[in-house]
């Protein structure tokens, strides 16, 4: 499937669904499996990583995959510092790659979380919003997205 979905350059789960894959299509294909072994299989979600040499890394047991686009070409070097960059990846399982992408309603919750914890330390209501800001701002840059890699 990641074969065809490289070849035919499609962007969406329909149209690569929709795409031949021998006597079938994808879609026909996965309903196929999910008869044979009794297991739900679907495509929920992929992505297309380009760069002028991408670096792939598996780590835990084949349980996290990850893929560096590099921007220069391939030599010893280039290939040690991304999976360097991969490996390290890997280990933060970052949710995102800038504050942006990080989901609105995990701000809210870290927030709250934030904000709880500073009223129950004893600081007065009205601080403790000023200082939940400033450490989600903190747990952002370290935590949930890796800005020293970009």
């Amino acid at each position: 499937m990641a074969d065809i979905a490289l070849e035919t350059k499609t962007t969406t789960i329909d149209d690569l669904k929709a795409a031949a894959m021998g006597n079938a299509n994808v879609g026909e294909k996965l309903m196929e499996m999910v008869a044979k072994i009794g297991e739900k299989i679907e495509i929920s979600r992929f992505e297309q990583v380009s760069g002028t040499v991408v670096v792939p890394y598996i780590h835990q047991g084949y349980r996290i995959g990850v893929l560096v686009g590099m921007n220069q070409a391939a030599n010893e070097g280039i290939i040690t510092a991304g999976r360097d960059v991969a490996m390290q990846i890997a280990a933060m399982k970052p949710l995102a790659v800038d504050a942006e992408s990080v989901p609105e309603e995990m701000i809210a919750r870290e927030k709250a979380i934030a904000i709880e914890q500073i009223v129950a330390e004893g600081k007065a209501a009205d601080m403790a919003e000023k200082i939940a800001v400033g450490k989600l701002t903190n747990s952002l840059k370290t935590i949930l997205y890796c800005p020293s890699l970009l």
